[in-house]
């Protein structure tokens, strides 16, 4: 194994155990020295990666949204086309409750970035517009004719995003007590609506 493929395994180590610390105790309980005993590494190895455990949250963080990306684009890759508007919500949303059904991820991604400080506060606004802006391409390729300026488009979909970022927490906190059929029919009808108001351009 070479000095970098070493490097990376290390770092990987170290994203690994800071999900699990962080998605446990919490971010704000969370020390180098806990992280590092999780990872099974000493701190000189912590901070080859990682300036400071902030960074680590961001490379935590960053790390679940590309797979949540890619669990989605997938789910949408596996549908027949042209792309049916419904089917493509439901497979969407089924793609990201699967994968907040990680209690660990969820409350990493959900809740423990939320008032860290104005770095990661940054990186979770820009995340949340790129979503919506996704969101809204995808509507555009489900309703070419969509008839609403771009600005209401984007706010649109900041308002999917917030739709789904809460029902995920209280499914969290809930412990899960509705099931992920529930959690996706029901914010599936909220997707559909929009999706349809964008079509007619009503109010």
């Amino acid at each position: 194994m070479s000095v970098d493929e070493r490097v990376a395994k290390r770092r990987r180590q170290f994203l690994d155990a800071g999900l699990r610390v962080f998605g446990t105790e919490g971010y704000r309980s969370a020390t180098v020295r806990k992280v590092c005993a999780e990872a099974g590494l000493t701190d000189r190895y912590f901070y080859e990666s990682f300036a400071n455990m902030e960074a680590l949250l961001m490379a935590v963080y960053k790390t679940a949204m590309y797979d949540l990306r890619e669990r989605i684009f997938a789910a949408l890759a596996d549908l027949p086309t042209p792309l049916d508007a419904r089917q493509a919500v439901v497979a969407g949303l089924d793609a990201f409750y699967r994968w907040a059904e990680d209690p660990q991820v969820t409350r990493v991604c959900w809740l423990e970035v939320l008032g860290v400080g104005p770095d990661v506060d940054a990186m979770y606004m820009g995340n949340i517009r790129r979503f919506a802006a996704t969101l809204i391409d995808i509507a555009h390729e489900l309703h070419p004719n969509a008839k609403l300026d771009s600005a209401e488009e984007e706010l649109i979909g900041i308002a999917l995003i917030g739709s789904v970022t809460h029902t995920t927490m209280h499914w969290l906190l809930s412990g899960y007590a509705a099931s992920r059929e529930k959690m996706v029919n029901a914010t599936a009808r909220i997707f559909s609506a929009a999706l349809d108001t964008m079509e007619s351009g009503e109010k």
